[in-house]
């Protein structure tokens, strides 16, 4: 179930290019019940998009999933070749199955030990007091805003 409040207030989500918020909704759904989703760009278009969304393209994808990682809405891990994302925050009390009902839903299958070695920095912990994950990467105001006008000129362009 998606938490309405954690996508419609979130500070994170009204930092995204206007083209990609409604986007991270779209595909909160790729998360399993680990939290975690297979983020090989073409994978996510073919699984979200190609039926009916045929005006995204790979291309477009691949930029969202950049700039939500640079935001600090997704964190992406490689592991034996596999590209994992995971949705920073999601690990919240309420938002996915609790640890003792998650083996009736879909997981990543990875090992418990191989999810702390590429996103343990980003789960909750009991020893953290209930500080709550880190923020992950995050791209620098200027970053942002170079990456604006880079659209914004991109756009231009396209339009003539």
């Amino acid at each position: 179930m998606v938490e309405g409040e954690g996508i419609w207030l979130s500070d994170k989500i009204a930092k995204l290019p206007e083209k990609f918020r409604a986007e991270y909704a779209n595909i909160l759904p790729l998360a399993m019940a680990d939290g975690i989703f297979k983020c090989e760009p073409r994978r996510v278009w073919s699984t979200v998009y190609s039926y009916n969304r045929p005006e995204i393209s790979v291309e477009y994808v691949t930029e969202m999933l950049n700039v939500m990682e640079g935001i600090g809405l997704i964190f992406r891990a490689e592991l034996d070749g596999q590209k994992w994302a995971f949705f920073i925050g999601i690990d919240k009390p309420g938002r996915l199955p609790e640890p003792s009902k998650r083996g009736r839903y879909t997981t990543s299958g990875l090992h418990p030990e191989s999810i702390r070695t590429m996103f343990g920095h980003l789960l909750q912990s009991a020893h953290r007091n209930g500080s709550g994950p880190s923020e992950g990467p995050k791209l620098t105001p200027e970053q942002l805003k170079q990456y604006m006008r880079g659209q914004s000129a991109k756009n231009k362009a396209h339009k003539k």
